[in-house]
């Protein structure tokens, strides 16, 4: 997880229990397309290009979704010094 996301995350809850519902928050809103902190909490994120609005998502499972005809399952964790697996990550993108 990017360091900016740990520390709003760890900065906003103090549980791991809080941190775990920040994070659901997080996850859920970025598979719906809405922004989920700041003055814009809940309103649709900003798209340039892409898809059509009526594009059709489909939650598939935790951290998993089928939008448009694209699979984004972002349940992989790569440490920052694996580097072979860092680069196996950016060719599979």
């Amino acid at each position: 997880m990017g360091r900016k996301v740990t520390g709003y995350v760890g900065r906003r809850t103090g549980e791991d229990k809080d941190r775990q519902l920040t994070l659901d928050l997080l996850v859920n809103s970025s598979v719906q397309g809405l922004v989920a902190t700041g003055p814009r909490l809940g309103c649709r994120v900003l798209r340039l290009g892409g898809t059509s609005e009526d594009a059709e998502v489909a939650i598939i499972g935790k951290r998993c979704a089928q939008v448009a005809g694209f699979n984004v399952h972002a349940n992989v964790c790569v440490s920052a010094k694996d580097r072979v697996g860092l680069e196996h990550l950016c060719r599979h993108g």
